[in-house]
């Protein structure tokens, strides 16, 4: 009789430190969810007026790279990156931002944001933001191999110092996107 109480308490435990982890790691998902929701909403207005500036350079520099110094591939955020493709990356960025969610995705911000916006509205901001982060974590390293290139700190319009500094400067809207999404 011991030994079945003791596998059954023995069931019993195992299943409630199982359930007490699962609704720990669904009350974390969800904590970051909508904490990403308000840094989303609290930079709108920056990242829209951020994101074109920064691409454009983006974009400049790696032209530079390509046409005057012939760089066809360069490491950037310690990936072997294709330069020429990052050319490109202004029509990239307005696939990403007209792409359609995922039915599953849009009833789950449905619960999160509580009709507090247009789903869509709200993906648009969150694709922008995750878009400007990932220039700005991959900026500096272009940056640095114009810097490196060219052999100056400035480069045709482009002051690098400067360039540094303002990334400096923004640097808090850099995010990993992968935790809690």
């Amino acid at each position: 009789m011991n030994k079945i109480k003791k596998s059954f308490i023995n069931k019993i435990s195992s299943f409630s430190d199982d359930f007490s982890k699962n609704f720990s790691e669904v009350a974390v998902n969800i904590t970051l969810q909508r904490d990403f929701y308000k840094k989303t909403k609290r930079y709108k207005d920056i990242v829209e007026i951020l994101l074109p500036e920064y691409l454009d350079n983006y974009i400049k520099c790696c032209e530079y790279l390509y046409y005057d110094f012939k760089v066809k591939k360069a490491k950037i955020d310690n990936v072997e990156t294709d330069i020429r493709k990052e050319i490109n990356l202004k029509e990239q960025v307005e696939d990403i931002l007209n792409q359609k969610m995922d039915r599953k995705v849009v009833s789950k911000l449905r619960i999160m944001i509580k009709k507090t916006k247009s789903i869509f509205e709200y993906n648009k901001q969150f694709k922008r933001w995750w878009i400007l982060s990932t220039i700005l974590e991959n900026y500096g390293d272009i940056l640095k191999l114009l810097e490196k290139k060219a052999g100056k700190t400035e480069y045709k319009e482009i002051s690098i110092i400067d360039e540094i500094k303002k990334l400096k400067r923004d640097d808090y809207l850099i995010e990993n996107f992968n935790i809690g999404c």
